[in-house]
């Protein structure tokens, strides 16, 4: 694994607050957001002194849980604020890893189920309209900032968002990435073996060229997201050259090794630092690392279990057995750094 470009805060106010020094229990709570858009199911862990009674979060026969208290009461105040975007076909789920380690550390973590993008909801017709991955993020921030019980706690100049795979394209809309239909189908016919092609095409399929859902073109920033973090994502080249240039929070973009020829660092990632600014962009390429490295410990059997399957998934849990928790740790220790 490899660095390029240096670590950095994201606050250079000498009046920035800052999180407490102290080590929480993880708070959990699940909610839907019912507004005047679809419904939008949510996680929400957070700092908490209640102990008990605990309840592994997240644990399944293939993927290890973490423990919260469910319903806790938040404890302390000034609170940095992390959004997770699940990637294409996972669910809140696939980051409990993270969101546990962050609020120990006194950070409040929001995670949407993105509908029709969903492990429980795969749904084409919902899936097509692509922007609706940021707004869903943007609606989880909003409810956040409004709601009673977190907003006095939240440091509003702390607020960064997390996304792997299809979530990593999610945070680079909402920190000013523009994305071309066109551009990227460009792509698509030089590079058709890339994952991100098959997906696109495949959720797009039947539509007229000319559908509002081709549109995908708006600018999606959220000026309250102070910093980003993407893990591994897809659909990288449909992004505009001229909107990366000029994204100007600090970002961090992290990478897999070369275990999937159709997931290509070079071609994905690479395609993101060659294009924003060096002195805000720090790029981590993590060669021991696979694509799912960035979702849950999977469970010593988990691969064989994945191979029993009508489909096999086992290679979910395989290539990186050994040193998945310690990629973990040190993403979570990354995320520390920028947001202090």
């Amino acid at each position: 694994m490899h660095f390029i470009y240096p670590t950095f805060s994201i606050f250079t106010s000498a009046n920035a607050t800052s999180v407490e020094q102290v080590e929480y229990q993880s708070g959990f709570q699940e909610t839907t957001i019912m507004d005047d858009h679809r419904p939008l199911d949510i996680a929400i862990w957070y700092p908490t002194h209640q102990t008990e009674p605990r309840e592994k979060i997240g644990d399944n026969i293939i993927f290890e849980g973490e423990y919260a208290v469910r319903n806790a009461k938040l404890a302390g105040k000034n609170h940095p604020v992390i959004l997770i975007s699940h990637g294409f076909g996972g669910s809140w789920r696939n980051q409990v890893w993270l969101a546990s380690a962050l609020s120990h550390q006194g950070y409040i973590v929001a995670s949407p189920n993105h509908p029709g993008t969903t492990t429980k909801n795969m749904d084409r017709m919902v899936a097509q309209n692509m922007l609706e991955r940021p707004n869903d993020i943007r609606r989880t921030l909003t409810y956040l900032l409004s709601d009673p019980t977190f907003s006095a706690a939240i440091d509003p100049l702390k607020i960064g968002v997390v996304g792997h795979s299809y979530g990593g394209w999610t945070a680079i809309e909402l920190i000013g990435g523009r994305f071309s239909a066109s551009l990227f189908e460009h792509a698509c016919q030089t590079y058709p073996f890339l994952a991100s092609c098959k997906v696109y095409h495949q959720q797009m399929q039947g539509l007229d060229k000319e559908s509002d859902y081709f549109k995908l073109d708006k600018n999606m920033q959220d000026s309250r997201i102070k910093a980003a973090f993407v893990f591994d994502l897809g659909l990288a080249r449909g992004f505009t050259k001229k909107s990366l240039a000029n994204i100007n929070i600090p970002t961090l973009v992290v990478s897999a090794g070369d275990f999937d020829k159709a997931l290509p660092a070079e071609l994905e990632s690479q395609y993101l630092i060659q294009n924003m600014p060096s002195s805000t962009t720090e790029y981590l390429s993590l060669d021991a690392a696979t694509h799912f490295s960035f979702i849950g410990i999977c469970k010593a059997n988990a691969a064989t279990i994945l191979k029993e399957e009508e489909i096999d998934d086992s290679y979910i849990c395989e290539n990186d057995t050994n040193q998945r928790q310690a990629i973990h740790q040190l993403l979570v220790d990354k995320i520390l750094s920028y947001m202090y």
